[in-house]
């Protein structure tokens, strides 16, 4: 059974007495963060163990000059998604030599040891840990995301009621104007975005550092066991299997990988920005064309509701209005049918571009640049990838050829002598 502690300045001793009698092969550490951002956010809460003991601490300087110091001893440190946490410990103050310490990561061991039959087995701590430990593995982290959803709901309740008193607005009718490409936050009377913004400041979205502190620290303690349990079933079935070398190797990537991720691309935020108002213009021109061809005011993705469409106005009766299926019933259609068929088609693309490479990167800048991940084990075949998106070559254009925006001059080179992006496949 392992013991749990919860360490300060007055008893930090106690990590270097234990790993002294405990000697552990390698240790293990997470962080409880403030979000995902891996420039912003920061750890408020660390973790670090191994099979008998494992602690829990707030950071301050003297906290993570012992973090640092156990690192240096231990024969090797993971975490399951390395790279984040050390994003998390830098971010918090964490400023010594990493090239000094041994990092590694389960998710590499989970990699190698899966079977190309579970190839689309995911790589989730708890997920694993259902599968390789204990089937009870996620019950803690249930527990956390209903706090979690309690505590968005109350905030959420707040936001409602501020809207209505203030604005006379319902929160569903504030999300509706949000979420709609033609009208968005922007165009919002500026008391609303004055109430919301005060809402933001003093509630926003719940994150892991408005929960209980009791339940989360006893939640944190189990990622650390869990990801020790791991490593302590995975290490044997590498070196059985002759992929130490191979472990290795991807260990030594990790420190590469993260140092690329915190450089980031810098973003042409004018450029992108007038953009936004170009295609939220075209697809506004475009809707209203769609209306009318369809007699009533129907969204792109309610696929029952087209069906009727095409049905009622042009008698014809599709299995499917998926982007798979319609190409194949196209040719079939009356004259007009097509017209409206192509312009469901084209309303998805730009809808699709507008969402995920212009506001997503708009809203995901920190300091006018964008920041990826990239996943060293996310693919059997060893290749790596990232959470960006594709970035296609060619320009999104307009019914009439003209040129509507185009995702690589979005990026600006900066740094160094690099006056070009090269996109490599």
């Amino acid at each position: 059974m392992t013991e749990k502690i919860f360490i300060d300045e007055s008893n930090k001793h106690l990590i270097f007495d234990f790993f002294s009698k405990d000697k552990p092969p390698f240790i293990c550490f997470d962080t409880e963060t403030t979000g995902l951002n891996i420039i912003e956010d920061k750890a408020f809460l660390i973790i670090v163990g191994w099979k008998e003991h494992v602690f829990a601490f707030y950071p301050t300087k003297s906290l993570l000059d012992a973090l640092n110091t156990l690192f240096l001893k231990a024969n090797m440190v993971f975490a399951h998604n390395c790279k984040f946490d050390l994003h998390m410990l830098v971010n918090t103050g964490f400023d010594y030599d990493l090239t000094k310490i041994k990092w590694s990561d389960t998710m590499i061991l989970a990699r190698l040891v899966l079977d190309c039959d579970e190839e689309n087995q995911s790589l989730a701590l708890k997920t694993l840990a259902k599968k390789y430990i204990n089937k009870n593995a996620g019950d803690d982290e249930k527990i956390v995301k209903s706090e979690l959803m309690a505590l968005n709901k109350q905030n959420r309740n707040i936001l409602n009621g501020m809207l209505k008193e203030h604005c006379n607005m319902s929160l569903k009718e504030f999300e509706t104007i949000c979420d709609d490409i033609e009208q968005g936050f922007e165009t919002l009377p500026e008391n609303v975005k004055e109430v919301y913004n005060l809402w933001k400041k003093d509630f926003g979205e719940a994150k892991y550092c408005d929960i209980n502190r009791d339940i989360l620290i006893k939640y944190a303690y189990n990622d650390v066991i869990i990801t020790y349990a791991l490593a302590e079933k995975f290490i044997p079935i590498v070196k059985q299997r002759k992929q130490v070398n191979v472990f290795l190797r991807e260990n030594a990537c990790i420190l590469p990988f993260y140092e690329q991720e915190r450089v980031g691309f810098k973003l042409d935020l004018k450029y992108l920005e007038e953009t936004r108002k170009k295609l939220q213009a075209y697809i506004k021109k475009q809707r209203e064309r769609f209306y009318k061809m369809a007699g009533r005011k129907v969204n792109i993705g309610q696929h029952a509701e087209l069906k009727k469409v095409y049905k009622e106005n042009w008698g014809v009766d599709l299995p499917s209005v998926s982007k798979t299926e319609l190409p194949f019933h196209t040719s079939n259609m009356p004259k007009e049918a097509q017209e409206f068929t192509k312009l469901l088609l084209e309303l998805r693309s730009l809808e699709k571009w507008y969402s995920t490479y212009i506001i997503k990167l708009l809203k995901g800048n920190t300091n006018g640049k964008i920041y990826t991940q990239i996943q060293q084990v996310g693919t059997v075949s060893g290749r790596i990838s990232s959470d960006f998106q594709q970035f296609p070559k060619e320009p999104l254009y307009d019914e009439d050829g003209n040129e509507l925006f185009v995702v690589r001059k979005a990026m600006i080179p900066s740094g160094g002598v690099y006056n070009k992006v090269y996109c490599v496949d």
